[in-house]
């Protein structure tokens, strides 16, 4: 069963630093990027594998990465996650994903395996407070047979003054035998609303 590498913070800050001048130069906003654009700026490396490209994208587009197609179709923020509390000064962003996995074999999601940016000028990362598919809540992980289509949802702890606009973050890995795992392309969901609808 192939199962995705949990992300490496290091990694991810190194890529968002990366794209991070072409997101503040537009602001933010709808009218600075491509819906339509695919990966750009990916390079192939001595063994054929697509690495250091990115994507970017909003609420309802829809992404294709090497296992599955995934899209965000909303978010909202909520005071409890697992029927406990979130901490003093925290909220949960909780984000609705559609994945559909493409692989041609099963393969298991891992909380972890997307991060969240809630502030995009110091490249902060909230904290993973689990994944949930349906009423099962508080999941380290889940089991996705092959084309199967599910709805996650992604909780994260953040600030309570947190404010939009978030990214959620998801970053392809190859697995080396013998070596550290190799990133391949980076996919970046932007929503500078939360409102449980769609922000476009």
């Amino acid at each position: 069963m192939k199962r995705f590498s949990v992300l490496v913070i290091a990694s991810v800050m190194f890529l968002l630093a990366s794209s991070c001048m072409a997101r503040r130069e537009a602001d933010y906003t709808v009218k600075g990027y491509s819906r339509t654009q695919g990966i750009i700026e990916a390079v192939t490396d001595d063994k054929g594998r697509l690495t250091g490209g990115y994507q970017r994208a909003f609420i309802g587009d829809t992404l294709s990465t090497l296992l599955f197609d995934y899209k965000v179709t909303e978010c909202s923020f909520s005071d409890t996650y697992d029927s406990s509390p979130v901490g003093d000064g925290k909220r949960c962003l909780i984000v609705t994903i559609e994945i559909t996995n493409t692989s041609g074999s099963d393969i298991t999601v891992h909380e972890g395996d997307f991060l969240l940016a809630y502030d995009m000028t110091d490249l902060k990362l909230a904290n993973e407070a689990g994944i949930s598919a349906g009423a099962q809540e508080g999941l380290p992980a889940y089991d996705l047979k092959a084309h199967e289509t599910v709805a996650l949802s992604a909780a994260f702890e953040v600030p309570s003054e947190a404010q939009p606009p978030f990214s959620l973050i998801f970053t392809e890995f190859y697995s080396n035998e013998g070596e550290d795992d190799t990133p391949g392309n980076s996919f970046y969901v932007i929503f500078d609303k939360v409102n449980g609808q769609q922000t476009v």
